[in-house]
């Protein structure tokens, strides 16, 4: 279909001019799935930069032994907003492991 090859070519366009062919059901069936994937995985990552601006970046330092309680204790302490957020963990007593060890041969 020459609308799905047109968006294909410019992806932009469905943020610019042809926003109906994503927002009215019966247009947004005629849109083959990787345009629509595209269309989405790129409101996603607006949205997920938006939510960091907006709200920041909370970030938990949790120990290994003890994860439901320090997740709990710090949790507890944030505000509904701050959870908004993007959560960053790190974890502390943590031992490395090699997934992949050296083969001998």
């Amino acid at each position: 279909m020459l609308l799905n090859a047109l968006l294909r070519g410019d992806p932009a366009l469905l943020d610019k001019g042809l926003t109906a062919a994503v927002q009215v059901p019966h247009c947004r069936a005629l849109l083959d799935f990787d345009v629509k994937r595209h269309w989405l995985k790129q409101h996603v990552r607006k949205f997920r930069s938006q939510a960091i601006r907006r709200y920041g970046i909370l970030r938990l330092q949790i120990r290994r032994q003890y994860v439901f309680e320090d997740v709990y204790r710090q949790i507890s302490l944030r505000t509904a907003d701050e959870l908004r957020g993007r959560i960053l963990k790190k974890e502390i007593g943590r031992r490395l492991v090699k997934k992949n060890p050296a083969r001998s041969s």
